[in-house]
């Protein structure tokens, strides 16, 4: 006859439970299962749309974690990513120089500093600019006479008096 076995929960006394090492390598042999079955094309074809390595793992419905760790001990994992990001960049070139060359001005100019090195001089000219101005108040103080620079001395050695506006010496 047989007895009833009580259990708490739902797990029966009494029953073999497998061993840790045994468990250890089924988990190692489903991670195994796992990343043999990544499919490296859908990989390739996301990493081409610039997705980052979060998203793609999203996308397979792994952790993110997991993914990097794969990315590390598989080399076609790695070279799939890597080849659909070199695609990304090939293909974002092309489609920048092909508007360029339509006449976009926009375009032109990024890629004339990206690929030719070419710049905008307008910090030139601002201190062109600059420096015309503090050349022309050189050779005014330069013609002014002694009694006049020792007037403008005084004004700016005695400061402001009560408010903290700044002094304007004119004429």
């Amino acid at each position: 006859m047989l007895e009833t076995v009580e259990s708490y929960g739902n797990k029966p006394k009494g029953l073999p439970r497998a061993s840790k090492p045994f468990r250890a390598k089924q988990a190692r042999d489903n991670r195994q299962l796992r990343a043999n079955t990544l499919d490296l094309a859908a990989i390739r074809s996301y990493a081409e749309v610039g997705c980052t390595l979060d998203e793609i793992a999203g996308l397979l419905g792994v952790s993110s974690s997991w993914l990097d760790t794969q990315k590390k001990n598989n080399p076609d994992l790695e070279g799939a990513i890597l080849a659909g990001n070199a695609n990304l960049r090939s293909s974002l070139r092309s489609a920048q120089v092909r508007l360029a060359l339509t006449g976009h001005p926009t375009m032109l100019i990024w890629l004339g500093k990206q690929f030719l090195g070419q710049s905008d001089k307008q910090e030139i000219k601002q201190e062109n600019t600059l420096n015309v101005v503090l050349q022309d108040a050189v050779r005014e103080l330069r013609e002014l006479g002694r009694d006049e620079v020792l007037k403008i001395k005084q004004i700016i050695e005695k400061g402001p008096e009560n408010d903290s506006s700044p002094q304007i010496i004119d004429n």
